[in-house]
């Protein structure tokens, strides 16, 4: 059953709901950084310059780069990789909520393509997330076989805490949240266990099965590209 929907916005296995819910609270990203490059880290948290923000799991590895852009248009590139599968995602966020992505997945060779659309309602704009507050999103998936999939998706977002971490060379704050969320059209319950929010980027992490560990901040870097 499992197709594409990140976020979380963002996650180790997608089936659509999972993917809307991935890209519920994701924000704006990053762009390249080279190796040994120095990074400005007061311009990285003040201005909106691209970076690029990697991090793990237990076994995936993903990478955002974010484009900060004017008028509260942001553009976020993903990647994540596991043994077996690698995912690219093309985001485009308005005033902080995903509109819509585009996915190339690649499995044992197999490569998907899906373009994703959202709408939500209940969800203020440019969300910071250190509220509760109760949301729905609906999204239209449509693969490259031309078929279309629609979805509903009820979610409750809880506050827990705010605190400053370290990635890489810099100290960025980071707003931990919980989400319970259930799929209109599978009545299926999914929650995340870590689910981290970086205002500073306007970015979020998550996953669905392990704890987030941030490996490193860049500002130079090559930039991901969706496989054709």
């Amino acid at each position: 059953m499992e197709e594409w929907s990140i976020i979380k916005g963002l996650i180790v296995k997608f089936a659509p709901f999972d993917q809307i819910v991935a890209c519920i609270l994701w924000l704006a990203a990053a762009s390249g950084a080279q190796a040994g490059a120095p990074v400005d880290c007061d311009a990285v948290k003040t201005k909106s310059i691209p970076a690029e923000l990697t991090f793990h799991t237990r076994d995936t590895v993903f990478t955002i780069q974010a484009f900060r852009g004017a008028a509260g248009k942001d553009v976020i590139w993903t990647k994540q990789e596991t043994p077996v599968e690698t995912r690219i995602n093309k985001t485009l966020a308005i005033d902080g909520r995903i509109s819509a992505n585009e996915l190339r997945a690649t499995m044992s060779g197999k490569r998907t393509a899906i373009k994703f659309k959202y709408d939500f309602e209940g969800m203020p704009k440019n969300f910071d997330r250190r509220t509760n507050i109760d949301f729905k999103v609906r999204s239209v998936a449509t693969p490259d076989d031309g078929s279309t999939n629609e979805n509903l998706v009820v979610s409750s977002y809880k506050f827990k805490s705010e605190s400053p971490v370290t990635v890489g060379p810099c100290v960025l704050s980071v707003v931990r949240g919980d989400l319970a969320s259930t799929s209109g059209k599978t009545d299926n319950a999914l929650h995340h266990i870590a689910l981290i929010y970086l205002p500073e980027l306007r970015v979020v992490a998550s996953s669905l099965d392990a704890e987030i560990v941030f490996d490193d901040i860049k500002t130079a870097f090559t930039p991901l590209t969706l496989p054709q």
